[in-house]
């Protein structure tokens, strides 16, 4: 009983509701359309994906550099250490 009390309400609400009307073309709702082609999607992706690549192609350039002047600092470092190691001996 209780249950058709509210699927009655349900209804008797949603026959008061206004009809949305939506602007359509020849093949339908057109709204979103390119959206949801595949190949606009596959070109957004490649699109992304282009973009991911060149920016951790960017970040390892970057990182290559620190590591070129660390290990440059390094050896440096070791030089006045055994220079430092031969002058004790």
């Amino acid at each position: 009983m209780l249950m058709q009390r509210a699927a009655a309400r349900i209804f008797s609400r949603a026959s008061h509701r206004p009809i949305k009307m939506q602007r359509s073309g020849i093949h339908g709702n057109t709204e979103g359309a390119t959206a949801s082609t595949k190949s606009w999607g596959d070109k957004e992706k490649a699109q992304e994906n282009m973009w991911a690549r060149q920016a951790e192609q960017e970040k390892i350039k970057i990182l290559k550099q620190a590591l070129s002047e660390q290990k440059k600092t390094t050896e440096t470092i070791r030089k006045e250490l055994d220079a430092i190691s031969k002058r004790h001996e």
